[in-house]
């Protein structure tokens, strides 16, 4: 089990006025299967689309995980594709 470390002095001050702080990250799948070498057989170019993840900078757990189609799509363009909630 990890050992738990105290959250920085800039976190427990965001955490006095929000009540979750997320963090979002995205990915290529290609590019992620890739680097887990779990495709090498496959050719380049045959998996498409992308992921996000919307985290709990707090717990470390996944709020919201998102599936897109366009591989090529930015990363600064899924805002706003998350459900509204999140």
């Amino acid at each position: 089990m990890r050992k738990s470390r105290p959250l920085p002095d800039s976190v427990q001050f965001a955490l006095k006025n929000f009540e979750n702080i997320w963090i979002a990250d995205g990915s290529t799948l290609e590019a992620l299967f890739r680097k887990l070498e779990s495709l090498s057989d496959f050719p380049i170019g045959q998996l498409s689309g992308k992921m996000g993840v919307i985290v709990d900078l707090v717990t470390h757990l996944p709020e919201e995980i998102c599936f897109w189609e366009n591989p090529k799509q930015a990363d600064t363009h899924v805002r706003g594709r998350f459900p509204k909630n999140s």
